[in-house]
């Protein structure tokens, strides 16, 4: 027979080994969530990154939102693109050249988006594309015109496809 006092004693508890894996799954679960989150809005997020080189040349429009930088490395060639502005999704082209480039051989035409395309001051608040012409030598390596509303854009263009 047991006495009072013994009774009264219970052994030490050892930690419940379901306690870790319940805190090992909430963990698991949380990185998975993240993991999923972040594939899902992949993209909603980017991020600017300077390329490696010198700056050849530095643009600046729209009360100085938007911008546009040259960067050479050697033979490649850096067109790097971002705005201040939550319309713009940052982007870079990049291609080699044979000769170097100096500001004389880039050309940066800043047009009104909307409605006719015709030139506008680098200043202007219309200012919302550039068209950038890029020459080595003799040739002309880079043409494009460079929007700073992609975001904008695929927001209009998906209220015009959706339904009533």
């Amino acid at each position: 027979m047991d006495s009072p006092v013994a009774a009264s004693q219970k052994p030490a508890r050892k930690p419940r080994s379901w306690a870790y894996v319940l805190g090992g799954l909430s963990a698991a679960l949380l990185i998975v969530t993240a993991v999923i989150g972040v594939l899902v809005a992949q993209d909603k997020i980017w991020i600017h990154m300077i390329p490696r080189g010198q700056v050849v040349a530095s643009y600046a429009g729209t009360l100085g939102m938007n911008h546009i930088d040259v960067y050479q490395d050697g033979k490649r060639v850096c067109v790097d693109t971002y705005s201040q502005s939550e319309f713009d999704r940052p982007e870079q082209y990049c291609f080699q050249v044979e000769t170097p480039i100096t500001k004389d051989d880039i050309s940066v035409t800043w047009l009104h988006y909307f409605g006719p395309r015709h030139t506008v001051e680098p200043q202007s608040k219309y200012a919302a594309v550039a068209e950038v012409k890029i020459k080595s030598g003799d040739k002309t390596v880079f043409e494009k015109p460079i929007s700073f509303v992609e975001k904008g854009i695929a927001v209009l263009e998906k209220v015009m496809k959706s339904p009533g």
